[in-house]
């Protein structure tokens, strides 16, 4: 390089960011248009869920208002349209035009809305106008439809994913279902075909002020404590009212906060490998989606579009700010910068705050979901500001170094940190939205003490957290969301607040510390041998347990610490197996090491984000994930509501309908050999009467045997239904034998047997469902139903077998004759080659009540009696005889064999284990 001519060298460095140009441009337009926002104007009331307004040729809907004192732009106007009537053809185009009055001697302005642009959040398109009014006076708004041949380029993305066009071109120019206020609005009234009506369309009116330029500069500085020390520059030209030079120690000092934005993340390198597709779209306005079509935002980047895969958060966090940052990071071209500065400033004009839009009163409080207008819907929830405030300078300081991204939307950017946490102090929520709003507003706080609020934002935030503990928290540790991503992501929360507050010295209540071990404590235990956790409920993989390594730090727990690590560092838990009768999992595994068994089950309440899988299990084999629970695809797909359904899980259906109400476990036993577990759903959608019993020996490895669950299912009721058993297995090869009602897994590793044993007909289904792959793929699993139809009660009988590798094991498992022939009472003896197992369940009565005696009849024709819910008598081979090893019992009272007793108790007692001497 030493032959570059000075000056190419100095374009380069410039070019890839090597020297920091400083901000260009004077305080001033863009800030002031920004902070002179939109504000919420003349509106009707809520809107009529019965009525609705239709467009017709000849026929246009409008509304008349009258703009209020100081007014001098009709910024945009807010109208309601059911986006998915089937009257909106795709070549129709919803205008809407801005008139002087019905008459419509003078047009103000005019908008349109394509089909292809219909989609908005919560179904309220917003026509921009950009209108110049006069104060006080009459306006009339017209809502008419345009039609004109599609063109390729623009053909709907219906069109394009599945393939199917409608036989039509042109429209007919009929557009139904524009929303119809429920109250009057006096200020004016509906017109259709250019009559007036006695109703009033839904709207709202967005209207921008005069500029009173010192009024906008002293209430943007009222965010910041100008008698902070750091910012005392920034105070002095606040009080000359010097706003250019205010507006450039603002920024000045935000950016030289290294800890805000290092120097070092601030140039750009050239990466000749870098995808910038993502980024190249964006700066025309334009979403990448994984299938590879795209969005069309349209003008202004419309952050209130949606799209069928949109899902629950859309362009409110990240957005595209982060492809454009990442796109500049890794090559320096400006078109990045420009596009990032655009979307910006039409962000912060379209989107203001709504305390600053005069849709909230300063002392109101918010709701943490905002309604769609200018409220500001899910761009102003609680989840999403406080996301974006988290993410601070990141996507912002990329763009330092940038010439095209102006001083004025630096400002605006810093501003709008400060409104938005504002907002959020002002917000009340629930649940995990609470935890994450109050975790923001705290960490802001702490982070950001050049604002007024900053310690007042602290102390709300710590306080919010605590009463958040205490009541999202079940006593046993479980979030009362069941999905394992919002537990996680809840305990990580608390977590981060407990070792800051312990760093400054600051108190926080034991009762919080203690919840938040024991929330560590129900992620140790639900984790998968390989070091995984459950799906349960809107979770996506992959998940893993590495969470519990902060844990185990700050609680000092060397079990925390084992599991975290896989057993490479650490203490192995006391327990292999545990209930969390609270949140309604439970867990029962072999050992601790990664060739484990493992099952979860779930049997408490639904919750928010929990699915309908009351009494669902996963299961490893050998360490390997066999059976699975499906995850979750994006919220508010079709998708989702298939994989949130009971069918999707494993438990019994009953007419294929959904459970309702979730679970109630009625027993619980857990040892170092076995667990017993018993409980019963609390009926079915449409069939509240019907219900399913289910209860699941586990026999732990032992001598000359592998360990095996024992499955009996009881759908119990009145009148005839069918009940579905429901098998979901991972995307592994699955063989079957229709007529032993025989399914097992191959491969390598662990593998499961799966066989139903019922002698009453049984109908084998196989077929393919989906499962979540990660928040944006979904794959195809196989599935096996089991089918059963007659009269209630209907029961399954299922042996669940692990083995290792390809060799499937030889087993045979039978019914036995049992007397008397209560609901849910049934025999099975299951024989393998040196081992055989005796299980018996009694009635589903006796799981409350005093047992009733039931006897067996044995193979060896012995009888075998028992007063109790259900045992498991173990044996192994001695010639051709079965020699007995040991009893284990739940909720027992007595047990004879040949009349010789082997078990007797005054009281029930809920474990028995027995080891008969040879």
């Amino acid at each position: 390089m030493m032959g570059w001519p000075r000056t190419l060298l100095l374009l380069g460095a410039i070019v890839f960011g090597l020297l920091k140009p400083a901000p260009v441009g004077q305080a001033g337009p863009l800030l002031e248009e920004i902070l002179n926002c939109p504000r919420l104007g003349e509106h009707s009331g809520s809107r009529d869920e019965a009525q609705f307004a239709t467009i017709e040729p000849g026929k246009p809907v409008g509304q008349t208002f009258i703009v209020g004192e100081e007014v001098e732009e009709v910024f945009r106007i807010a109208i309601w349209q059911a986006f998915w009537h089937e009257s909106w053809q795709p070549d129709e185009v919803l205008v809407m035009t801005l008139w002087d009055g019905p008459e419509k001697r003078v047009s103000y302005g005019r908008s349109a809305i394509p089909y292809a642009r219909r989609m908005w959040e919560g179904a309220v398109p917003m026509f921009t106008l950009r209108a110049k009014v006069q104060p006080n006076r009459p306006y009339y708004f017209e809502l008419t439809v345009e039609a004109e041949p599609l063109r390729p380029a623009v053909t709907p993305r219906e069109w394009a994913l599945s393939g199917k066009r409608p036989g039509f071109a042109g429209g007919d120019r009929v557009l139904a279902g524009i929303g119809v206020a429920r109250d009057d609005y006096p200020r004016g009234r509906a017109f259709v075909g250019g009559q007036p009506q006695d109703f009033d369309l839904w709207f709202e009116v967005h209207v921008r002020h005069r500029c009173d330029r010192e009024h906008l500069y002293r209430e943007a500085f009222k965010l910041f404590n100008l008698d902070y020390p750091p910012v005392q520059p920034l105070r002095e030209a606040v009080e000359r009212k010097d706003w250019e030079e205010a507006i450039r120690r603002l920024v000045s000092h935000f950016e030289g906060r290294q800890d805000l934005i290092p120097l070092e993340n601030c140039q750009p390198r050239f990466n000749p490998d870098f995808d910038t597709r993502e980024a190249d779209l964006a700066c025309e306005q334009k979403v990448l989606l994984p299938d590879g079509t795209t969005v069309d935002l349209g003008p202004y980047w419309n952050h209130y579009a949606l799209w069928p895969e949109r899902g629950g958060v859309g362009l409110t966090r990240s957005g595209l700010r982060k492809c454009l940052a990442q796109a500049y990071a890794n090559t320096g071209n400006e078109k990045y910068a420009k596009a990032f500065s655009d979307m910006l400033f039409h962000l912060f004009l379209h989107s203001p705050s709504p305390l600053r839009a005069g849709v909230f009163r300063s002392d109101e409080v918010i709701p943490a979901a905002l309604p769609p207008g200018l409220a500001g819907g899910s761009m102003w929830s609680g989840l999403s500001i406080g996301a974006r405030m988290g993410h601070g300078f990141a996507y912002y300081g990329r763009f330092v170094p940038s010439p095209f991204f102006p001083l004025d939307l630096r400002a605006a950017f810093i501003i709008n940190l400060g409104e938005m946490a504002e907002v959020l102090e002002r917000m009340r929520g629930s649940g995990n939205w609470e935890t994450q709003m109050a975790d923001a507003l705290f960490d802001f706080g702490l982070t950001y003490p050049e604002f007024k609020g900053s310690k007042r934002w602290v102390q709300q935030g710590i306080e919010t957290l605590v009463r958040n503990a205490l009541s999202t928290v079940l006593p046993d540790g479980v979030l009362q969301e069941p999905s394992i991503n919002y537990h996680l992501l809840v305990m990580g929360r608390y977590l981060s607040v407990l070792e800051r507050t312990r760093g400054l010295g600051i108190k926080v209540p034991e009762e919080m510390v203690r919840l938040t071990e024991k929330m560590h404590e129900y992620v140790m235990f639900s984790a998968l041998p390989d070091g995984s956790l459950p799906l349960w409920g809107d979770a996506n993989p992959p998940v893993t347990v590495d969470v519990l390594a902060k844990g185990a730090q700050f609680f000092q727990r060397e079990d925390f610490r084992f599991v975290a690590t896989g057993g490479k560092e650490g203490t192995p838990p006391r327990q292999t197996s545990m209930g969390f009768p609270y949140g309604g999992f439970y867990y029962m595994r072999s050992s601790w090491q990664p060739d484990a068994h493992y099952l979860g089950l779930h049997c408490g309440p639904h919750g928010s984000h929990g699915h309908l899988d009351a009494l669902s299990f996963i299961l490893s084999s050998h360490g390997r994930l066999v059976l699975i629970d499906p995850g979750v695809y994006i919220y508010g797909t079709p998708e989702a509501q298939e994989l949130s359904s009971t069918f999707s899980h494993n438990t019994v259906t009953a007419d294929l309908r959904n459970e309702s109400g979730g679970g109630e476990a009625d027993l619980w036993v857990t040892s170092q050999d076995f667990d017993f577990f018993a409980g019963h759903n609390k009926g079915y959608q449409g069939l509240p009467e019907v219900r399913h019993y289910r209860r699941l020996w586990f026999l732990k490895p032992g001598d000359g045997h592998e360990g095996l669950w024992l499955l009996w299912d009881d759908v119990v009721g009145h009148g005839e239904h069918e009940a579905q058993l429901w098998f979901h297995f991972a995307p592994i090869e699955t063989s079957l034998n229709q007529g032993q009602r025989l399914v097992w897994t191959s491969g390598d590793g662990g593998n499961l047997l799966l066989q139903e044993i019922q002698p009453e007909e049984v109908a084998l289904d196989v077929r393919q469902s989906i499962a979540a792959v990660d928040w944006t793929r979904l794959t195809q699993v196989p599935v096996v139903c089991f089918r059963r139809k007659g009269t209630l009660p209907l029961a399954f009988t299922t042996l669940l077998l692990p083995f290792q590798g390809q060799k499937v094991p030889k087993v045979k498992a039978s019914a036995l004759p049992l007397v008397p022939k209560t609901p849910g009472a049934r025999a099975l003896w299951v024989e393998g080659e040196t081992y055989a197992f005796l299980f018996l369940v009694n009635g589903l009565a006796a799981l409350q009540g005093a047992p009733e005696t039931c006897q067996v009849s044995l193979p060896a024709g012995s009888a075998l009696s028992m007063a109790g819910s259900s045992l498991v008598m173990g044996y192994q081979r001695e010639g051709r005889s079965w020699r007995p090893c040991f009893l284990y019992g739940v909720r027992l009272l007595h047990v004879s064999l040949q009349g010789k007793p082997l078990f007797r108790s005054e009281v029930a007692q809920d474990k028995v284990e027995i080891a008969f001497p040879r």
